[in-house]
């Protein structure tokens, strides 16, 4: 049986898991950035149901989410290193791409390649 739905959010996962905390390496700022980065996403369609009920939900169950969210910060995905801390083999560092069709720009691929 696959994960729930809210479970392969990226959003959830960073701002209502404990664990996220310790895996991702810089977490204050990696949070914060990725609050900037969705809330370009979500200017883009701010009428799409699923999107406000995810943000309304982000608000109530976290402070920082919400506290980021209100900073009204707009970033455009960016590439560049991201490092996580792996339970079993320390600290796992990558090199973050992200690719945009360019006739549908609301589709994007996140590509995550190891540094040797």
């Amino acid at each position: 049986m696959g994960a729930d739905v809210s479970e392969r959010n990226l959003l959830n996962y960073v701002f209502l898991n404990a664990g996220a905390h310790q895996f991702i390496v810089d977490w204050p700022d990696r949070a914060q950035r990725l609050v900037a980065e969705f809330r370009a996403d979500y200017h883009r369609r701010p009428l799409d149901g699923d999107l406000q009920r995810l943000v309304e939900q982000l608000l109530t169950q976290s402070s920082v989410f919400a506290q980021y969210w209100q900073q009204q910060t707009v970033l455009h995905r960016e590439g560049g290193e991201r490092r996580f801390n792996h339970s079993q083999r320390g600290i796992l560092t990558y090199r973050q791409t992200t690719l945009i069709v360019a006739m549908q720009p609301d589709c994007k691929l996140v590509c995550l390649l190891a540094n040797d």
